[in-house]
């Protein structure tokens, strides 16, 4: 009986949890200030997106989030209210140089907006496809739960794939351009930096990582970055 018992204990927090509306990557369409909105450039290989995970920040219980502008990505930690309202917290950024003023304006401008320190509202259509997030200087960020339908964003996602994952000791990358050209980053939850490297035989070592979840960033002219959460174990 006392076995019984433990096995339901273990379950009840399985059946009981239910994912909110906003987990999961949302994909920028625009930002609205002052009534203009601003398109993504067409300079630029990357497509903007926030990822709200169901991880928890073992430092300050909050969950955490993690995401991509024009040049550069971003990870930090958020916290839901009961009156749709969103606090997005320790927003760190990695420092790349955008390739053109008009690329580096809106990756200022987005990443400015995303760390304000004061909650943002937040409305989900009715079919939960469409996402707006409301700064309290009024800036929107407009977002949807598919990229926008550009050849150049649709190409851009079916260019590369990872396996396996969960990984032990090497990842395979599958892809249809010069691997030569694929560098990548590995950073931990926090966003600390902990390999920088070129792709060697089409895999990625990372055997001397310690066990847990990282972010993996590739990089490649033809894709710009793509970012993978991959689980070590």
């Amino acid at each position: 009986m006392k076995k019984i018992y433990s096995i339901l204990a273990l379950l009840v927090p399985l059946l009981t949890y239910s994912q909110h509306p906003l987990e999961g990557e949302w994909f920028l369409h625009y930002i609205e200030t002052n009534g203009i909105k601003t398109y993504i450039p067409n300079t630029t290989n990357n497509q903007p997106n926030i990822i709200f995970t169901s991880e928890v920040s073992n430092l300050t219980s909050n969950l955490i989030l993690r995401g991509l502008s024009t040049c550069n990505e971003f990870f930090g930690e958020y916290t839901l209210s009961d009156t749709a309202e969103i606090n997005l917290a320790s927003i760190n950024q990695t420092l790349a140089v955008c390739s053109d003023n008009q690329v580096s304006t809106f990756d200022s401008n987005y990443l400015s907006i995303l760390s304000d320190q004061t909650p943002f509202s937040y409305v989900l259509s009715n079919t939960n496809t469409s996402l707006t997030l409301t700064a309290s200087n009024g800036s929107l960020l407009v977002y949807g739960n598919e990229v926008l339908s550009t050849p150049r964003f649709n190409q851009q996602h079916t260019k590369l794939r990872i396996s396996p994952n969960p990984i032990r000791s090497y990842i395979d990358i599958y892809t249809n351009y010069p691997k030569q050209q694929l560098s990548y980053s590995i950073y931990t939850l926090s966003g600390k930096r902990v390999i920088t490297k070129t792709i060697s035989n089409n895999k990625i070592n990372v055997s001397q990582l310690n066990t847990g979840i990282y972010f993996l960033s590739m990089t490649s002219p033809q894709i710009g970055k793509r970012t993978f959460k991959i689980v070590k174990q």
